[in-house]
């Protein structure tokens, strides 16, 4: 995030979801508005009115399509605190089992209208709306089942039990669309239900607390599985808020378009919990050394835009949010046969996308993109520190404290750091020993060490232990599939202990069995401290809490490493208990629909890239690198280094030959890409990332 601008403090309780806003990372402000806020930095989370106060409001949105006509809220910030507000002191005493959930609920249905999760329907196209703007489309256990449902009904897993008459209304639709009311996609999930229940005497009441996370993520899984298993093409609009449990509805899609309007973050370490929904193994995949991006965002809950998610790969397209009706409408004019093709599809979003990245340093330009670019940690001098101190040099979180705490007194003493920031051209004044960095790096590095100390110590060692298993679990299984061509790739790796978690239905089983682990509140009660903390208010004043949650260790510093890959990483297998003691937590058995799968390729070159892996987002820099290194299918084993070649190369490849079988059962093997293989941005970002590395 951006590294100038002032901390702004955000909601903390927006309807008790499961992901918080970390205050201590800042929106992209101007200064004048940036520093009204700073002062109310310091309490940590702040409350709902901050989201329509800050100093970045998101733009209003453009009318309905004719598709459907929803009412728009009206209520102001302050009423919709004091509703979050009520809201929070009901969900105080909620449990699992709450009748909101039951299916024999006695309650009459609600109107269309006010439906929590809408089925909406127009042409070759299925939306699937979230539409609980007041709660910041917030996720609970009600709507995702819902989401479960409709989705089966709109595209079959060969277990599901779906009506003819849902398969019918299916098997019409090739796309299936996310969307959400008002200002977010989705803001996150439940979690004070969550611990309440964690925390009860009741044994069986305990295990309920992973009801939430058990269908949280076979929904997940069902949509990351999606065109592989059914053929339907999922798009998610990432229109706003996307946080949490939004990030895991989006992210494994094959499709994700960001707006100026987006918000994307991961910050569970604030609430002591962990990455989850299968998104540490799409962390360790992003750009940068060891995963430095990912690890980055992971650890520190950096709050990104959709320009910085467009250009991380996290979103495939950018799109502006004034021109979303107008391609949903085009997606609805669609042929069956277009709809179909993935290919067809991928040129369809392409005619409405732009290129952030058009005037990244462009100093004499005052357009947004310029001044994201110029505040982003994902670009320039930031960006080489960011690989330094959260990359493949760092083995774990408490060496990522050291660098980080070693760049913020201005006392990095790495010759490979200084070499890599004047290769880039931003090396810092003075010479020798008496060498300093430039002072945008500093300022970042103490903005982003102050925003880890108030994370779960406890919290950031395990997510980053996360992310280093899925990145050594690519490393192992480029070495088993080269030592065992012959066989099938997926037997060879899930009999591996290492490599089996590169597939994507070990890396839901493996967030399952740390979720378990973190609900167990024997074993640390982080989780439980950092939800009430964020959530309740403080009993004795009846107001919000301020500061930084009581976690078990004060320092990451202090965590023992030993003791937690001892209770939290030994037994990862469905249907294991996490400790001998009392109580005992089982982890659930997830009902995976949609099949097994193997890797998206072979990981290829020392970044271990998988070919059909996020195929229609920017390249990543491990494509990049293996271009360089002539171990891309398109280099024919020629290094490729000069920029204007690689974009060349790598455009008449996506056009011709990328594997997209391997993404959805609807593409033919040999299947050709849409247009010419060019994307926006390509070029870019192939420069910025070549003056940093070649």
């Amino acid at each position: 995030m951006p590294a100038s601008t002032p901390a702004i403090t955000t909601a903390a309780a927006a309807a008790a979801r499961r992901i918080i806003v970390p205050a201590a990372f800042p929106l992209r402000a101007s200064s004048s508005a940036a520093s009204a806020s700073s002062s109310s930095a310091a309490s940590g989370y702040s409350s709902h009115r901050n989201w329509s106060s800050s100093s970045s409001p998101l733009p209003p949105r453009r009318s309905r399509t004719a598709m459907v006509k929803l009412n728009s809220p009206t209520s102001t910030s302050n009423s919709r605190l004091s509703q979050v507000n009520r809201h929070l002191s009901s969900s105080s005493t909620i449990t699992m089992s709450s009748t909101n959930n039951s299916p024999s609920s006695s309650r009459s249905a609600p109107a269309p209208d006010q439906e929590t999760v809408q089925l909406l329907s127009s042409g070759p196209v299925r939306t699937l709306r979230l539409n609980r703007p007041k709660a910041l489309n917030a996720l609970n256990l009600q709507m995702v089942n819902s989401l479960i449902q409709k989705l089966d009904g709109l595209a079959p897993s060969p277990s599901s039990s779906s009506s003819s008459a849902s398969q019918s209304i299916g098997s019409q639709a090739p796309i299936i669309l996310l969307r959400g009311e008002g200002r977010a996609l989705c803001s996150g999930g439940d979690v004070l239900a969550v611990v309440n229940a964690a925390v009860s005497d009741d044994p069986q009441q305990r295990q309920q607390s992973l009801d939430f996370f058990q269908a949280e993520y076979e929904l997940d899984h069902r949509i990351a599985s999606l065109a592989r298993a059914t053929g339907k093409i999922f798009i998610s609009f990432m229109d706003g808020i996307t946080m949490g449990g939004g990030v895991g509805l989006s992210l494994h899609a094959p499709f994700r378009i960001a707006t100026e309007r987006t918000m994307f973050a991961m910050p569970e370490t604030g609430i002591g919990f962990f990455p989850d929904v299968g998104v540490t193994r799409v962390l360790a995949r992003l750009d940068g050394p060891g995963a430095s991006v990912g690890n980055y965002l992971g650890l520190t809950g950096a709050r990104i835009g959709g320009e910085e998610a467009y250009l991380a790969g996290l979103a495939t397209h950018f799109v502006p949010s004034s021109s979303i009706d107008a391609l949903v409408h085009r997606l609805e004019s669609l042929s069956p046969e277009a709809a179909a093709d993935i290919g067809a599809v991928d040129a369809a979003l392409s005619e409405f996308a732009t290129n952030p990245l058009a005037e990244t340093y462009t100093s004499s330009s005052t357009g947004p993109s310029a001044q994201w670019a110029h505040k982003s940690a994902l670009l320039g001098a930031r960006r080489v520190a960011l690989d330094w101190a959260f990359g493949s040099a760092q083995n774990d979180a408490k060496a990522v404290v050291t660098a980080l705490e070693d760049l913020a007194a201005n006392r990095a003493s790495d010759s490979a750091l200084f070499k890599a920031l004047e290769k880039a051209g931003f090396g810092g004044s003075g010479s020798g020993s008496s060498k300093e960095l430039p002072s945008e790096i500093v300022s970042w590095a103490q903005e982003t060490l102050k925003a880890l100390r108030t994370k779960s110590p406890r919290s950031v060692v395990i997510s980053h232990l996360a992310i280093k298993t899925h990145l050594e679990a690519l490393k192992a299984a480029q070495s088993l599939i080269k030592k065992n061509s012959s066989a099938s790739h997926t037997q060879v790796l899930e009999e591996h202990q290492t490599a089996r978690y590169a597939l994507l239905s070990n890396a839901f089983k493996l967030d399952m069995a740390l979720a378990t682990r973190f609900c167990d509140l024997a074993l640390g009660r982080d989780f439980y401290e950092g939800v009430t903390f964020t959530l309740t208010k403080d009993p004795a004043t009846g107001k919000r809490r301020e500061g930084i949650a009581k976690w078990a260790d004060a320092r990451i510093e202090d965590v023992d490493v030993s003791e937690v890959l001892e209770r939290f990483f030994k037994f990862l297998n469905a249907g294991s208990f996490v400790h001998a003691g009392s109580p005992e937590f089982k982890v659930p058995s997830l009902n995976l629909a949609g099949g097994k799968f193997g890797l998206e390729g072979t990981p290829t070159g020392s970044r271990y890239w998988a070919p059909s892996f996020n195929v229609f987002a920017l390249p990543s820099e491990a494509e990049l690198v293996a271009l360089c290194e002539g171990t891309h299918p398109a280099a024919g084993s020629v290094a490729i280094v000069d920029p204007e070649e690689i974009v060349s190369v790598l455009s008449s490849w996506r056009a011709g030959k990328r594997p997209l079988h391997l993404v959805t059962k609807a593409a033919p093997e040999g299947t050709k890409g849409a247009g010419d293989g060019s994307k926006v941005g390509m070029l870019e970002k192939v420069k910025e990332w070549a003056a940093r590395t070649l």
